[in-house]
């Protein structure tokens, strides 16, 4: 079963992405962690997932830090998509050079999150 992993720390944030990837991804496992160190050990350790979402700013570490952290062979095969409230541009450079392939900004809006979400599963989930 192909594997989405969520990286946010805003418990509300992953409510809403949740219930999104159930609707865009049913078939997909969900993992989330609310927090880089565990983004981070998730990402080294655990199962490789298919996709996934990660939130600039979190407790630990952030997404430069996570995906310095992160092997190139990794990043080259799975899609990472920074999913974040409003990032300058020059962060999403740095992260777009550590391997990000797409920066979304997470709409305030609980629908239009919802259709931002499915928007990224269409565009980058390949199972």
């Amino acid at each position: 079963m192909p594997r989405v992993l969520v990286a946010d720390d805003s418990e509300l944030d992953l409510q809403l992405t949740r219930r999104a990837l159930r609707n865009a991804l049913p078939e997909w496992e969900i993992e989330t962690v609310v927090d880089g160190e565990s983004a981070g050990r998730e990402i080294r350790e655990g199962v490789t997932p298919a996709l996934i979402l990660l939130d600039f700013k979190m407790p630990g570490m952030g997404a430069p830090e996570i995906l310095a952290a992160t092997s190139e062979e990794l990043r080259a095969q799975v899609p990472i998509v920074l999913f974040s409230s409003s990032v300058s541009p020059s962060d999403i450079a740095r992260c777009e050079a550590l391997g990000v392939r797409e920066y979304v900004e997470k709409p305030t809006d609980p629908s239009a999150y919802a259709d931002a979400v499915t928007a990224i599963c269409t565009k980058w989930a390949s199972g």
